[in-house]
């Protein structure tokens, strides 16, 4: 994880760059993209390091059930799951700011 700093300061460009090449090197992927469970631990690895630039990593998750009618007039549901990942800017963002639906895994 992580190239080792020369004494040089690793700007949140690097590491982010860092990470998302990470991710994309994932064993464990499914048709939709990568597993959450990894896309979890990646980011934990890489937490300390965007810390260090004042710059917090959240996985973020929404669930959203819609339905339609169905044969029969029986309703259908249907669930469309979005993930994204939130980086939050501590110099910028008011101090107890949180994005919504981070997901706890």
């Amino acid at each position: 994880m992580g190239k080792k700093n020369s004494g040089k300061k690793i700007s949140a460009e690097d590491i982010h760059t860092e990470f998302v090449n990470a991710l994309a090197t994932m064993k464990n992927r499914t048709l939709g993209g990568a597993e959450p469970q990894e896309v979890k631990k990646i980011a934990e690895e890489y937490r300390p390091q965007f810390a260090q630039c004042n710059v917090d990593i959240h996985i973020c998750c929404v669930l959203e059930i819609s339905s339609t009618p169905g044969p029969a007039g029986q309703k259908e549901t249907h669930n469309k799951v979005t993930k994204w990942i939130t980086y939050v800017d501590r110099a910028v963002a008011p101090k107890n700011y949180k994005p919504k639906h981070v997901w706890d895994g």
